[in-house]
Order: structure tokens, then C-alpha cells, then sequence
């Protein structure tokens, strides 16, 4: 109700004839009963939303029709195409909220870039250290490999006198 008596209040001073409506029903009834020679929107008005209320007045307003104008705080691309598709001839975003929106928008981009980023340099982590385990893995059995005694070969050495009999010893490579 502020913004709508804000406007009012503005157009008043400047010497128009001004009322203020706070939904889209009681939209349609004033311009029913006087039409305006211009009509301001909220895009977000309680009850009927103002794409709504434009699409009625431009449907059931004898002529002339008033120039209606969307007001939103929150215009992004696509409302400004769903505005003219409802029978607005003009846009206008109240840049109260919008610069914080875009703010938002971008602050949103950049922590989904960061996240994704994130992920990349995880993934790569992650490989890298497979890759490390994959090859410590390798080492180690090369190494045990290498440190495993070969197996002892038994050879039999002959006796050299009656009295001794023939014995084996190990013998190394």
C-alpha cells in the first residue's frame, strides 16, 4: 500500500488526478468506473497479479485504452517479455530492490563457478591420489619381490672316506 499511495501522493503533486487500488480486482473496478489515462502496476499485487489485470483491462476497457505501465521491483529478462505479452506498453523496474537482486544473481553465479570449480580440482585430487596409491601399491610389491630369498638348492656332496657319509649343505647363488 505504500508504493501505490507513494504514487498516488507524487502524481497528485504534480497536478494529475490520482487513486491508489491494492489489488488487481479493485484495479478493474477503477478503471471501470473512470478510465485513466495511464495505469501503473505492481507485477505482484495480492489477489489478481498485474499480468492478469493488464490482460482484463486491455480485454473489457472501452477505448481509448489507458497506457499501462508494469512496476515491479523484481524485473528480470523474461518479465519484461511476459509484460508486453499481457498488453503492458511499458516496463518499469523500481531499482530499490534491484540492484541488491542482481547482487544476488551474481553473488549465486559466482558461488556456482566456485563450487564447480571445486569439483574439478577434487576429481583431479582425487586421480592424482589413485594414481599415487596405484603406484606406492606397485613399488611395494616389486620391492618384496626383490627382498624374498631365493629358494635354497640342496646339493649333495660326496664323502671322501667310508667312515663319513654323504651330507648336504645349502649352497647360496
Amino acid at each position: 500500500q505504500f508504493t501505490a499511495n507513494s504514487f498516488a501522493r507524487i502524481l497528485s503533486l504534480l497536478g494529475h488526478q490520482a487513486t491508489a487500488a491494492y489489488s488487481g480486482s479493485e484495479a478493474l473496478e477503477r478503471v471501470a468506473e473512470a478510465v485513466p489515462d495511464l495505469v501503473l502496476l505492481d507485477i505482484d499485487m495480492p489477489g489478481i497479479n498485474g499480468y492478469e489485470t493488464a490482460t482484463r483491462i486491455r480485454r473489457d476497457c472501452p477505448h481509448p485504452q489507458p497506457i499501462l505501465v508494469a512496476v515491479t521491483a523484481w524485473a528480470r529478462d523474461e518479465d519484461q517479455f511476459s509484460a508486453y505479452d499481457a498488453g503492458f506498453d511499458a516496463s518499469w523496474e523500481i531499482d530499490v530492490f534491484g540492484g541488491v537482486r542482481r547482487d544476488k544473481e551474481g553473488a549465486l553465479a559466482d558461488v556456482q563457478a566456485s563450487q564447480e570449480a571445486e569439483r574439478d580440482v577434487l576429481v583431479t585430487l582425487l586421480a592424482e591420489v589413485a594414481r599415487i596409491a596405484t603406484d606406492h601399491q606397485a613399488t611395494r610389491r616389486s620391492k618384496s619381490r626383490r627382498a624374498m630369498p631365493k629358494s635354497r638348492k640342496r646339493v649333495a656332496i660326496p664323502a671322501r672316506s667310508e667312515g663319513n657319509r654323504a651330507a648336504t649343505a645349502p649352497t647360496s647363488p
